[in-house]
């Protein structure tokens, strides 16, 4: 997707590009960053991508493989400047690895302790050292990501995003990050939903994803088979998941402990709960399910049926932190409209045409310091409910119109999430 952006747009922009796009042009200044062996040399990246190839099909074979490649690429870079070529390398990388000289360059230390470049011509064959302090990951990841909320003024953007917001559909989790001024908010919601900016998974994430599924496969289970399986049969299918996760390897095995530990206490403790009828991880793909102008989907962990009285419990399991009861906490602020938005969205689904949400519950699955496992009901009121649907209206306008915004005058705890909450209702920002 383009950037609209005066700094890539205007006729005296800087053009970012790759050597390859580059050939064939020229320009007044070109900058070669990172001129270091690991970059432009023979311990560059593309060193790992060699593949031995027949003689037939050597023509194909990966650029930049040999010495001559990687060195014919650094000219044609080189000779793209018409009157100044600077070149640039660091010391060491961010994570204080130090670097090796490209030896293209033939850069060498001299009895005065400078450092000449001798393939350069004369007046350019001292490298000048710069001591300037990088700035912080965590400064130009912030600025980064301000270039491109800034470029939501320029109507091009706008207008690129318009077939995306057409199939947008909010879901209960879309809503959690956005009033979540702790971790989430307004800005994470659009890099992660609107842009769809990759994130690394963290331990914590990828262990809660392991146990939903192993928790789907369980009521799975028991919908074929008509009972549980055995503890230990989810047991072997949780460390089967997590073996699949995108873990470092040395953290694998103490999340799978971790897991084997959490989910043995509670089978034991909640297996009976489990009934044919139940089900798990019911997403809402299919459904066209309207709440006003809102367009809604999501997905609930678990719906426990009873076809008799045209009624639903909607389940939602938490990793982590247990809670014995409802307590004056944003995280289950977050958790309480969270089962809200099931409610809502269940019973304004064709799937559940005619049925009734009478009562929500959280069920943690790791046991609290006292190694005990605990849930939490909670009986929907409609105060609260008129409330969420008009959060979700709210929010529904906000990304429609790509304006996301500004919470930094609000405090990252539960009074503050709650004067955006209002505030967001009443059109106050």
């Amino acid at each position: 997707m383009l950037n609209t952006s005066p700094y890539s747009q205007a006729d005296s922009a800087v053009q970012l590009m790759t050597v390859y796009k580059a050939k064939g042009l020229e320009f007044a200044h070109v900058f070669l960053p990172s001129c270091q062996d690991d970059v432009w040399g023979g311990t560059s990246r593309a060193q790992a991508n060699r593949l031995t190839l027949p003689a037939n099909l050597a023509p194909i074979r990966h650029a930049g493989a040999t010495d001559d490649e990687r060195l014919r690429l650094l000219f044609v870079a080189m000779t793209r400047a018409k009157i100044g070529l600077h070149l640039t390398s660091v010391a060491q990388t961010y994570a204080g690895k130090p670097t090796r000289r490209l030896k293209y360059l033939d850069e060498r230390e001299q009895v005065d302790d400078t450092i000449r470049d001798s393939v350069l011509p004369e007046d350019a064959q001292l490298v000048r050292r710069d001591d300037t302090v990088a700035p912080p990951i965590e400064l130009l990841e912030r600025d980064w990501r301000s270039h491109h909320t800034a470029a939501l003024k320029h109507t091009d953007l706008q207008a690129l995003l318009q077939d995306r917001l057409k199939k947008y559909r909010l879901s209960p989790t879309h809503l959690g990050t956005f009033l979540d001024l702790e971790y989430g908010g307004p800005e994470r919601f659009f890099f992660n939903t609107i842009l769809r900016f990759p994130e690394a998974p963290s331990p914590d994430s990828e262990f809660g994803n392991a146990t939903h599924e192993t928790l789907e496969w369980l009521q799975q289970a028991v919908t074929e088979r008509g009972h549980a399986p055995l503890v230990s049969e989810a047991l072997d299918y949780f460390e089967n998941r997590m073996q699949r996760k995108k873990l470092i390897p040395a953290r694998i095995p103490l999340e799978t402990e971790r897991g084997r530990t959490a989910l043995a206490t509670y089978l034991t403790a909640r297996n009976s709960m489990y009934k044919p009828t139940d089900r798990a991880e019911f997403a809402f793909t299919h459904d066209t399910v309207r709440l006003g102008e809102v367009h809604a989907g999501g997905k609930v962990d678990r719906l426990e049926l009873n076809a008799a009285a045209k009624s639903v419990t909607v389940v939602d399991y938490k990793t982590g932190k247990s809670y014995s009861r409802w307590a004056s906490d944003p995280k289950l602020h977050r958790y309480r409209r969270q089962l809200y938005c099931y409610k809502l969205l269940v019973e304004s689904s064709a799937s559940f045409a005619g049925y009734t949400v009478g009562s929500g519950r959280l069920e943690f699955v790791e046991p609290d310091a006292q190694g005990r496992i605990n849930t939490l009901e909670l009986t929907f009121n409609d105060d609260e409910l008129t409330r969420t649907r008009q959060l979700v209206t709210a929010m529904w306008r906000h990304v429609h119109e790509l304006d996301f915004p500004d919470v930094s005058a609000y405090s990252p705890n539960l009074s503050g999430i709650r004067k955006f909450e209002q505030d967001l209702i009443d059109g106050q920002i």
